[in-house]
């Protein structure tokens, strides 16, 4: 069972919440089909991301990090 069935998306912005989980995806290595981790992890990966203490693509962290503060969550 993923993390994500029984979740709510973001009520006030569910297609932004969409592309910034998926932007997180992407960062966290996810291709399409793979199963894709829960919040904090990707929220996790993400910020080490964006902070340079662990390889990866940092203007798709940066930008999935400041969307998910922009709208107030997956």
């Amino acid at each position: 069972m993923s993390e994500w069935e029984d979740r709510k998306p973001n009520a006030k912005f569910p297609h932004c919440a969409q592309v910034a989980r998926r932007m997180l995806a992407e960062v966290w290595g996810c291709k399409p089909g793979d199963l894709i981790p829960g919040e904090e992890r990707l929220i996790e990966r993400a910020t080490q991301v964006r902070d340079h203490t662990i390889h990866g693509d940092v203007d798709k962290a940066y930008m999935a990090l400041a969307m998910l503060e922009e709208i107030g969550g997956l």
